[in-house]
């Protein structure tokens, strides 16, 4: 029989990612922003906070080092709780993989799965590091239109106390 032993309380809004911490319990994150690390006895033992936005998965590499995927597109990498690297994609990282020599997988909205490496002998040759900064570049162009408007040319939000063109209009503003 699979009888519930514990229930681990603590994140705000869904969880959607567990991973195994070798000799201290496991980690989970959701749609909090958050990461967690619980003990098996169920005690908090630590958060981590630092995503813009909703994290669908981590992993542990093999130093102990937490790896996770995010809304924000980017792919974190935590050590004792702090963020010490940011890895940027050009959309949502919808699944992370720790490999077994230490590298990190990443799966993409961008329909691309990539590799990260620290190893300088494993690092991707000049024309691929340029197609990866290139799709990052385009990336954060298209984000700065947004259906035919120009995010730069918004108006603040002062535009707001001036009434519409038309009644029912809808105004867009930048908000700083």
């Amino acid at each position: 029989n699979n009888v519930c032993k514990k229930t681990f309380a603590g994140h705000t809004d869904c969880v959607r990612g567990l991973a195994l911490m070798p000799g201290l319990g496991f980690v989970s994150t959701g749609n909090d922003c958050s990461i967690r690390l619980w003990s098996m006895d169920g005690d908090c033992l630590q958060e981590m906070k630092g995503h813009d936005s909703f994290v669908y998965c981590l992993a542990v590499l093999p130093s102990g080092e937490i790896i996770s995927g995010s809304e924000d597109k980017t792919c974190r990498v935590w050590r004792d709780g702090q963020c010490v690297l940011s890895l940027p994609h050009a959309g949502s990282v919808w699944g992370v993989a720790a490999l077994p020599n230490g590298d990190i997988a990443t799966a993409c909205s961008d329909a691309t799965a990539r590799v990260f490496t620290r190893d300088p002998a494993l690092l991707a040759d000049e024309g691929t590091i340029a197609q990866y900064e290139a799709t990052l570049s385009a990336q954060k162009l298209a984000a700065q239109e947004v259906g035919g408007v120009k995010m730069s040319e918004l108006p603040g939000v002062e535009a707001l106390d001036q009434p519409g063109n038309k009644e029912g209009a809808t105004k867009i503003v930048k908000v700083n």
